[in-house]
C-alpha cells in the first residue's frame, strides 16, 4: 500500500518540476490620437511588467510609429510550479499582508504638453485607441 503513495508524491514532485511558461504581460497594439482624432507620434510609452513571486521587474521604453502606433511584445518567462509556490511563500514571509504574488503590467504615454496616463493590466486598451486628453 505505501508503494502506492510514493508513486503518487513523486508523479506530484514531477508535476510541480514542469516547465512552462508563464505570460507577464500580453501582446499589445493599440494607437495614440489627440482628443481631435489626429495620430501622435512623440509619445513616449513606457511599459513596466512585475512577476512578483519570482522577483522579477523589468521595463521598456518605446515611440509610435508614424501612425501613432505602438506594438507591446508579449512577456514570457519561464518557470514550474515548485518555484512559483516558494516565491509566494517567501513573499509573504518577507511582506506579510502586503505581499503580492502573480504578474502585473503598468504602461504609461507621456506626451509634452499633455497629461499623462497610466495604464494598469491593459484597462483602457480595448478599443485599441488611446486618446490623450488636454494639456497639463
Amino acid at each position: 500500500m505505501w508503494h502506492y503513495l510514493v508513486v503518487v508524491l513523486l508523479v506530484i514532485l514531477l508535476v510541480l518540476c514542469i516547465p512552462f511558461d508563464l505570460v507577464m504581460a500580453p501582446k499589445r497594439e493599440f494607437r495614440i490620437i489627440d482628443s481631435n482624432g489626429n495620430s501622435i507620434t512623440d509619445a513616449v510609452v513606457r511599459q513596466i511588467w512585475h512577476q512578483y513571486s519570482l522577483g522579477i521587474r523589468e521595463q521598456i521604453d518605446l515611440r509610435p510609429n508614424l501612425k501613432g502606433e505602438v506594438l507591446l511584445q508579449r512577456r514570457v518567462v519561464k518557470t514550474n510550479l515548485i518555484t512559483l509556490i516558494y516565491g509566494g511563500i517567501k513573499q509573504y514571509k518577507e511582506l506579510g499582508i502586503h505581499a503580492s504574488v502573480g504578474s502585473w503590467e503598468s504602461i504609461g504615454i507621456f506626451v509634452n504638453g499633455l497629461q499623462d496616463k497610466w495604464i494598469h493590466d491593459g484597462k483602457g486598451l480595448e478599443s485599441g485607441i488611446l486618446v490623450m486628453g488636454k494639456g497639463k
